[in-house]
């Protein structure tokens, strides 16, 4: 039997900032890695302290909406190791939305005063793109040195969503 964890990233019990930790034997997967957007600063991004000093094999990103996807840079930034994995119309819709998203944190710094605003900029985010693995709906693909297996299946919420 294999040893099976998941656990919440999230820096409060509710949904808005929804980040997981699955574990499966020795492969550490994060499902998405989204940003709270009711809440600013600190507050807004998974507590990634977690995954301090471990190895990230994989962050699967199920679909655009920045409460899943809004912090997949700062992921990349803490774990470059990890392959991360999306359907290819999710990946350019989250390329879009990030890239805004730099555009309203800088505001959001002159407006408010928001000092750690931006949390990453436009220059990271295109070297952090052409990391990005695609995966279709359908297809099972293996995840880390224990070969687990998945499959991303049509959500039906929003272009390029993806169950897993």
């Amino acid at each position: 039997m294999p040893r099976i964890t998941f656990q919440s990233l999230a820096r409060k019990n509710e949904i808005g900032c929804n980040s997981y930790c699955l574990e499966i034997d020795s492969t550490r997967i994060v499902l998405d890695a989204g940003m709270h957007p009711k809440v600013e600063g600190k507050e807004a991004i998974p507590d990634f302290s977690k995954l301090k000093d471990l190895r990230v094999d994989a962050a699967i990103i199920t679909h655009a909406h920045l409460d899943h996807s809004g912090c997949l840079p700062l992921l990349q930034r803490e774990h470059p190791e990890a392959e991360i994995i999306m359907t290819e119309p999710t990946a350019a819709l989250v390329e879009a939305l990030l890239h805004n998203s730099v555009n309203v944190m800088q505001a959001k710094r002159e407006e408010h005063n928001i000092k750690m605003y931006p949390l990453f900029v436009h220059g990271e985010l295109d070297r952090q793109e052409r990391t990005w693995s695609y995966r279709r709906v359908e297809q099972t693909f293996s995840i880390g040195e224990d070969h687990v297996f998945a499959r991303f299946y049509d959500a039906g919420h929003i272009l390029g969503s993806a169950g897993v």
